[in-house]
């Protein structure tokens, strides 16, 4: 028989633990934190409505940010995908360029030539001047086979909309580009098939259809149809055109078109894309996704303000449990025990809401999908889910609730065991050390944002970090300073009403989860001083640089081809509507043509006296050119509207009808600006070419100076700086452009009403009406949701708070009804609580999003013409959160809070 094993001595005092130990340390280990589990999943059923609250503020996120990361990666193009979009099943894909060059490397691994080069291409052996030839030549250069492909533009339907048709032979190796769908493949040139995208275009599955191009007719018939899964978007398909704007061709051999290949066929004109340059790029290349990026922001954010709205429930949750707890560690619990206690909630809630709520996120995806991506007009990728992503996002929901619930559980291991269990807890007094490193960090926060501005200089890019790392230490260092702050407030109230100085004693008692409440308060606020301090100044300087386009009250017609037809025909509608209303066809002109053909249109340029026609093309024209480039131009029209809308006297009329120019030679007395100046009755004008060498084309126009006032009579001295009659225009061979129809009521301005009716009634043209009202902000929606959001989460988090910690006031409420108080004092309560807690952090992030906004703000509000910074504070929004997110959360914390307490009697 066996002897008996010898007893295990404990190790002595003061020596580590053998291995032997470790199995028995990490059983206890795990013990404890299933007795914490299950006690923490009592504590979750016993209080519901709190759980519930906290477990639907982490599921609901993390479901809106999964699903929207499904649609922005599913919408999103990868490099990859684009490859495969543009080369199908093909090898490689040559683009025909036309000159020489040392290509490039873009984001997409595309070895791209610029517009800049002009150096010849080497003739490519055999080239030819059909697309046969040119396929055969390609083919023999690269050693493979090759298959032609073309995009060619043409215009369809009344308003010309502009279409693409791919050509490519059928009979040719197409790389699963197209794919046939009805009907046949075109035999002739004649002969096209329609895409889902031109269904969408109104273009007919079947029978003849009317094209124009360059001027000419051209008249197709619809044998069938396809779809094409290509880079641009696509109507027809058909053979390939010799003529096309784009000629390409598809490398369908098995052999890499390597960068080596790709330089090497740059020097015949021809731009490679390659799934041999794009498995080798030359360099590394930055091709993240944007909509990866985006995500990741919007949903740290988010998640950053969810930990501090659900920060003051986990604090509520373990000032309840304080009897239970206390009654623990008199039995020997220690600290490491208590906490476990508290922090298992949080484990049970973030681990069984961040699944929910990113496995419902990705099925809200994956049905919203279809709908995003119905549309045959638009490009996305295939549908996608970013697991890696929404993994993290899961974790991080998970940690989410445990470091919300992490404060508060550090807080019971300080606990006053005998004060608690005799239910007269006294709140701690309030510790000067974080105060003043409160207040250092404050201050340095802020004085970091103001200091960044001056990087600027140096590298742009290091101002936004700065500025955010400041913007980190002075939120950090405000919340420090929060509990004296309440503290504070606690002691100034002793001569106010019993209700109010109850709420806030109640508050500076409590100040731990006041001080998270107020947290989860600020970060939304402070996004808000921010954003509108922002927007509102950038908005204050584009009104100091803003001039009327016209006279206030006159309306300007615009259509969507922008020819004199299409602005004639609006001309009928607004008579049709108010017949009163008086209209004129203006155009401007940038641009001479010697045949009258925008294909050979070269701009036009006024020559300042002292400059040769060579400073004309060699970069000088901001000092020897006016009338052209960014400057003002030439305003035409009839010679009875001009002299109507500009109030011109009988001596500018008649110059006007003899074809002179009015010409504004006022300084606007910015520098830089040009200057028109006419010498002896003339104003020299240049017909600038810059793709060819030599001096441009001057020619002599007789003008007649005219103030900066009388063009304001009737447009913008900045997009307007001569005045011509068209007749005078077309006869010197200036193209009339972007025709608009000036509309103007004699009885005075257009109103409101009469606006809608006119743009409803131009629907239908494909032209809208915009009536001069002065300079009017516009904040986009996205602005007013983002506000709106916010401020909805700041109440959330006040009434809330408030709600969950009235239970703990219920004994005492239960009391005061019993001695006869105003059963309404548990709503007074509850509301003064949460007015006062929401009013409070909405003033302190409202006060810190305006001072740390401030220096962006001035940084983006100057430059070299306004060199002085504009600072404009939102005072509308700043009241209308500091009024509304108070008396809201207020509210609902009143309504929400039982009215009348529950008595217990006793009857022994």
């Amino acid at each position: 028989m066996s002897a008996p094993a010898p007893a295990r001595r404990a190790a002595p005092a003061g020596r580590r633990a053998t291995s032997a130990d470790r199995p028995h340390r990490s059983h206890g280990w795990w013990a404890g934190w299933r007795l914490a589990l299950r006690m923490g999943r009592r504590e979750l059923r016993r209080d519901w409505g709190r759980s519930l609250f906290v477990w639907l503020m982490i599921a609901v996120p993390l479901l809106l940010i999964a699903a929207a990361n499904v649609l922005l990666t599913s919408q999103d193009i990868s490099p990859a995908e684009w490859l495969d979009l543009r080369l199908g099943t093909a090898q490689a894909r040559l683009t025909w360029h036309g000159t020489a060059c040392e290509p490039g490397f873009d984001t997409y691994r595309h070895a791209t030539c610029s517009d800049d080069a002009n150096d010849p291409a080497q003739p490519i052996p055999s080239w030819g001047d059909s697309i046969a030839t040119r396929q055969a030549a390609v083919a023999r250069l690269v050693g493979q086979p090759a298959t032609a492909i073309t995009v060619a533009e043409a215009a369809f339907g009344p308003d010309a909309d502009s279409v693409s048709t791919l050509g490519i032979d059928p009979g040719q190796h197409n790389a699963g580009i197209v794919q046939l769908t009805g009907g046949r493949q075109p035999a002739t040139s004649a002969e096209v098939l329609v895409t889902p995208a031109g269904v969408a275009a109104g273009m007919p599955v079947s029978g003849s259809l009317v094209l124009t191009a360059d001027g000419s007719t051209l008249h197709r018939t619809v044998v069938g149809t396809a779809t094409v899964r290509t880079d641009s978007m696509v109507e027809l398909v058909g053979l390939p055109d010799p003529d096309a704007a784009e000629l390409g061709f598809l490398i369908t051999g098995s052999r890499p078109i390597t960068w080596e290949d790709a330089r090497g066929l740059a020097r015949y004109g021809l731009e490679t894309t390659s799934r041999g340059i794009a498995a080798a790029p030359p360099s590394d290349s930055d091709v993240g996704s944007q909509s990866v990026a985006l995500g990741t922001l919007i949903g740290g954010g988010a998640l950053l303000e969810v930990a501090l709205m659900i920060g003051p429930a986990f604090a509520i949750g373990a000032a309840r449990q304080r009897r239970s707890l206390a009654l623990a560690a008199t039995n020997g619990a220690t600290a490491a025990q208590l906490r476990r206690v508290a922090l298992g909630q949080a484990w049970l809630l973030g681990l069984s809401a961040s699944p929910v709520g990113v496995a419902l996120g990705i099925a809200v995806g994956a049905v919203a999908w279809p709908q995003f991506s119905s549309s045959p007009t638009e490009f996305h990728g295939p549908f996608e889910i970013p697991w890696a992503y929404l993994a993290v996002m899961l974790c991080v929901g998970v940690l989410v609730a445990v470091v919300a619930a992490l404060l508060p559980a550090r807080g019971l291991g300080r606990l006053d065991l005998v004060g608690v269990l005799r239910g007269s807890t006294r709140s701690r007094s309030v510790r000067r050390t974080p105060l003043a490193v409160g207040l250092v960090l404050l201050v340095a926060g802020v004085a970091g944002a103001w200091a960044a501005t001056p990087l600027d200089a140096v590298k742009s890019q290091l101002v936004f970090l700065v500025w955010l790392a400041a913007a980190v230490v002075a939120v950090a260092g405000l919340l420090l300073c929060v509990p004296a702050l309440l503290a504070g407030i606690g002691r100034l109230v002793g001569r106010t009403p019993a209700a109010f100085r109850m709420a806030v004693r109640e508050l500076s008692r409590q100040r731990g989860r006041a001080t998270a409440t107020v947290a989860a308060i600020v970060g939304g606020t402070l996004l808000i001083g921010v954003t509108w301090t922002l927007v509102t100044s950038i908005e204050a300087d584009q009104a100091r640089e803003w001039v009327a386009a016209r006279p206030y009250g006159q309306a300007e017609v615009n259509t969507e081809r922008g020819s004199l037809a299409s602005i004639q025909a609006a001309a009928a509608v607004v008579h049709g509507v108010d017949p009163s209303l008086r209209t004129a066809p203006l155009a401007g002109v940038d641009s001479w043509s010697p045949d009258g053909s925008a294909d050979n249109a070269l701009p036009i340029g006024a020559l300042r006296p002292g400059c040769t026609p060579e400073d004309a093309e060699t970069g000088t024209e901001d000092r020897c050119l006016s009338l052209g480039g960014t400057s003002s131009g030439m305003l035409a029209g009839s010679v009875d509207d001009l002299a109507w809308l500009f109030g011109l006297d009988a001596t500018q009329r008649d110059a006007l009808a003899k074809g002179h120019l009015l010409v504004n030679t006022d300084r606007s007395g910015v520098a830089g600006d040009p200057v028109n100046e006419i010498v002896d009755g003339n104003l020299e004008l240049a017909y600038l070419d810059y793709a060819q060498e030599g001096p441009a084309r001057i020619v002599r126009v007789p003008a007649l100076g005219v103030t900066g006032e009388l063009i304001t009579r009737g447009t913008s001295v900045r997009r307007a700086g001569a005045l011509v009659s068209a007749e005078a225009a077309a006869e010197r061979g200036w193209l009339l452009q972007e025709w608009s129809l000036r509309v103007v009521d004699p009885a005075g301005p257009i109103g409101a009403e009469a606006a809608d009716r006119l743009n409803a009634a131009l629907a239908d043209h494909d032209a809208d009406l915009r009536v001069e009202r002065g300079f009017e902000p516009a904040p986009s929606d996205s602005m007013w949701v983002l506000t709106s959001t916010l401020a909805l989460l700041a109440v959330v988090a006040a009434a809330m708070a408030t709600i969950l910690g009235s239970a703990e006031l219920r004994p005492f409420l239960a009391t005061f009804a019993a001695v006869g108080a105003d059963p309404r004092l548990s709503r007074r309560l509850a509301a003064t609580q949460s007015g006062l807690t929401a009013l409070l952090g909405t003033l302190l992030g409202l006060g810190l999003g305006v001072a740390l906004a401030a220096p962006l703000a001035l940084l983006n509000t100057a430059d070299e013409r306004h060199p002085d910074p504009v600072l404009a504070l939102p005072w509308p929004v700043l009241a209308a959160v500091t009024v509304v997110v108070p008396l809201v959360a207020a509210t609902v914390a009143a309504i929400s809070t039982p009215a009348r307490p529950v008595l217990t009697r006793r009857t022994t």
